[in-house]
């Protein structure tokens, strides 16, 4: 199909078709529609170049939508410490964080994939967000999740956690 000559709702029937390959590659290799465990994470389309490149334009079409912003909540200040949960390749955590260098951005995902940062107040951690939160004492003033709704077997468990991080007053979107 040539997307320049395709009609309504022809974008979103590629991008069915897309998922719908790359799960079953997933599948395929691994024989389960069980999330991956932390050893397994190695094999998750994600790692893939392709994924990886159609997680960054999933990203630019976001800003696209919003005008450019990466935030939309109404943050009353710039945030001491920010979440970003599922940060795939990184690129929102990373941009964030060029944005907002008095932030500690921290990124986390079941994959390692994204790059060396080279911005001092940007974190990646390899961790899946369905395990119990480890951060200790920092509690987070912005917590970002996009594009999730595949990504985790107990969406509650993870929101229950992401509010139990969040520093009063505090932001999750």
């Amino acid at each position: 199909m040539d997307p320049k000559c395709a009609g309504p709702g022809a974008a979103a029937d590629l991008g069915r078709g897309v998922a719908n390959e790359m799960a079953n590659d997933y599948l395929s290799a691994n024989g389960s529609g069980n999330k991956p465990t932390p050893s397994e994470s190695d094999n998750l389309p994600s790692v893939k170049p392709k994924e990886q490149d159609r997680l960054d334009v999933q990203h630019a079409g976001m800003l696209l939508l919003r005008g450019g912003k990466l935030v939309v909540a109404p943050l009353e200040k710039e945030p001491e410490n920010v979440l970003d949960v599922a940060t795939g390749t990184g690129i929102w955590a990373l941009e964030y964080a060029r944005e907002h260098p008095n932030s500690q951005v921290i990124g986390t995902d079941l994959s390692a994939i994204q790059p060396d940062p080279a911005a001092p107040n940007c974190t990646f951690i390899k961790d899946d967000a369905e395990d119990p939160w480890e951060f200790g004492d920092i509690r987070f003033d912005y917590i970002h999740l996009r594009f999730v709704v595949t990504c985790f077997d107990n969406h509650h468990g993870v929101l229950s956690q992401a509010f139990n991080h969040l520093e009063p007053g505090g932001w999750i979107e």
